[in-house]
């Protein structure tokens, strides 16, 4: 109990929602999620700056890329929306 008292108090006001739940339902490393992994790179007493900032311009490339490739379609999805 007093672990789970730590565990409460400790880390799970830290964590956002977007990395609480994949945390708790994924064991594995290798099945983790693209922003939790990147978070693992910085801990309490000290983050590594420059490898946030690589990993988060990796993860960014292929989505770029979707959305430049997509973009007319976006647009024209995004104004249909707002037609009445």
């Amino acid at each position: 109990q007093t672990t789970a008292r730590t565990l409460d108090k400790a880390v799970l006001p830290t964590l956002e929602g977007s990395q609480l739940n994949p945390l708790l339902y994924i064991n594995k490393q290798k099945n983790m999620t693209l922003s939790l992994a990147i978070s693992f790179f910085s801990n309490e007493h000290s983050s590594d700056v420059g490898a946030i900032m690589a990993a988060a311009t990796l993860v960014m490339i292929p989505v770029t890329i979707v959305f430049l490739a997509f973009q007319k379609q976006f647009i024209k999805g995004i104004a249909i929306t707002g037609m009445k």
